[in-house]
């Protein structure tokens, strides 16, 4: 199988194990939303990656800004599933809560990933012989989206299905 393939079938795979996870468990609606969070996630990296890999502009292959676009990705997930449910004024007290430590999280992260990386000179070790292949590089970049959707595939599932939020003693004891 030539490398071109290669690519190609690891990113049909990535997309399709998103795709089914979305599709496992959820309702009508929610397997849309689902459905389209992880097209997102996706294509996020994939616009990042077209500036990084170089191919628009001309630049040097980078990965400066790859840590930095998975945390982004976390965060603009988390707002847009919020915003498709009717805003964190829609939501109980314990999605709330979920949702402000998933965004919390995500800074935290990608706050100490990219300065790590800035530290190093803009260099990640795990890119070296990454970058020399345009399909692996690509390939990186859309793992991350994928990366992105199924870690935070419980609060996407939460945020974009209409369950009961209210509060009783048995919530706060898993809290």
């Amino acid at each position: 199988m030539n490398k071109f393939a290669k690519t190609a079938v690891a990113i049909c795979t990535s997309i399709a194990i998103t795709q089914f996870l979305a599709w496992i468990g959820s309702t009508t609606y929610s397997y849309k939303a689902l459905r389209n969070t992880a097209l997102i996630a996706i294509i996020f990296q994939w616009i990042v990656f077209f500036h990084a890999s170089g191919i628009i502009f001309g630049n040097e292959r980078t990965e400066k800004y790859y840590d930095l676009t998975g945390a982004s990705t976390y965060i603009s997930l988390v707002f847009t599933t919020v915003h498709w449910r009717g805003g964190f004024d829609s939501m109980g007290i314990k999605q709330f809560i979920l949702n402000i430590c998933v965004l919390l999280w995500a800074l935290r992260l990608g706050t100490f990933l990219y300065y790590r990386s800035i530290k190093n000179n803009g260099i990640d070790s795990r890119f070296t012989e990454i970058k020399q292949s345009l399909g692996r590089f690509v390939t990186a970049w859309t793992l991350q989206g994928v990366w992105v959707f199924i870690t935070a595939l419980p609060i996407f599932y939460l945020n974009t299905n209409k369950i009961s939020t209210n509060v009783s003693h048995a919530n706060f004891n898993i809290l």
